[in-house]
């Protein structure tokens, strides 16, 4: 599981606001912004909606409800036993 943090500008974002920075770039698509990566990944016409989580091997989107993706989280074996990263 990795983590990529974004930033909320309107300004630099194509739609939706989120961008990635330069010391944090999207680690899957190489794509600036979050409208870039629903693009790449699946034809989308709506608002481009963080967080989204996506499958870096197979490069499609698992799913952007933030409340689903707690569950799917939670609900990993991580390494060492434990429930939760």
């Amino acid at each position: 599981v990795r983590v990529v943090k974004m930033t909320d500008d309107a300004e630099r974002a194509s739609r939706g606001g989120w961008v990635f920075e330069s010391d944090r770039p999207d680690p899957v698509f190489r794509a600036k912004d979050l409208r870039e990566v629903y693009d790449a990944s699946f034809q989308y016409e709506g608002r481009c909606t963080a967080p989204l989580m996506v499958d870096a091997e197979r490069k499609v989107p698992v799913n952007n409800e933030s409340a689903d993706i707690a569950k799917m989280l939670n609900d990993v074996e991580w390494l060492g036993g434990m429930n939760g990263p």
